[in-house]
């Protein structure tokens, strides 16, 4: 079996590269990779350190890279070709492509690293404000929420607060407590937001609570695990969801990829029809 190693670098985030990564690896016959990430990318030293470090096995290795530096990319490609190392820029063709055909003017350097300087600063904004908003801290202030996630204990909710986060989305998530409504009763559910319930199969709830309770060695505590328990606070849930018109997404089989993916297909829905 062939061993490949992967190298991404980039001078914002990897998230593009690590997705065209994924795609490709996915399409490989009897191939075993590893992933390098190299984010940030800003001077000649780190390209150094990087040729440094493919080195000793450049006849399996690949350096997949989005750079808007003239600078930075001409010295990449020059020191990988030195080494004879497939040095690959995968949205270059792309984008030539678009503007060949269309004849579009391609921004200037400085725009686009502009913009994504604006995107990268967006993002850690949307980080620290779902730290902030976790578990039903600060839930009286979501105003500037994009998202809030509703759901009862171990529904994804966290996880899938943070997947959104990390895409630059501002989320909040409260859980549903049985006889503490109040809060997520007065929940900010103006139009410029979404507000979402998670719901999750009853047999999978109380699986999902027993282990949570046996991997803290907690076995003793029968509220949370309780079967009758769980039953009331996920049809009380349900009730609240369907009363106050919130979309409800069952999580029993699904990802936080996926329900991350889900909520934001609802939020660009609500977007479109305000």
């Amino acid at each position: 079996m062939i061993e490949l190693k992967i190298y991404l670098i980039s001078e914002n985030n990897c998230d593009t590269l690590l997705s065209i990564s994924h795609f490709i690896t996915a399409q490989l016959f009897n191939v075993k990779y590893a992933t390098f990430v190299w984010p940030l990318l800003k001077t000649h030293d780190q390209i150094d350190e990087i040729i440094n470090n493919i080195k000793n096995h450049n006849d399996s290795s690949v350096i997949l890279f989005t750079i808007s530096s003239n600078d930075l990319k001409q010295y990449l490609e020059n020191e990988s070709e030195k080494l004879n190392i497939l040095c690959i820029s995968p949205l270059e063709s792309t984008i030539s492509k678009i503007t060949d055909h269309f004849n579009f003017e391609l921004k200037s350097t400085s725009a686009f690293k502009l913009k994504m300087k604006k995107k990268y600063h967006n993002k850690i904004e949307a980080m620290n404000y779902m730290l902030e908003h976790d578990d039903g801290q600060s839930s009286w202030d979501t105003y500037n929420a994009h998202i809030i996630i509703i759901g009862v204990s171990r529904t994804s909710k966290s996880p899938t607060s943070m997947y959104l986060a990390y895409k630059g989305y501002k989320v909040a998530n409260i859980p549903y407590v049985s006889g503490l409504t109040s809060i997520v009763d007065n929940i900010d559910d103006k139009p410029n937001k979404l507000v979402v319930g998670l719901t999750i199969d009853y047999n999978r709830m109380v699986a999902i609570r027993k282990k949570r309770l046996k991997s803290i060695n907690n076995t003793d505590n029968i509220v949370y695990a309780d079967e009758e328990k769980i039953l009331s606070e996920l049809t009380e849930a349900e009730t609240l969801f369907k009363r106050k018109k919130w979309p409800v997404i069952d999580v029993t089989y699904l990802s936080v990829e996926e329900i991350s993916s889900e909520i934001i297909k609802l939020l660009n829905m609500r977007h479109n029809n305000s």
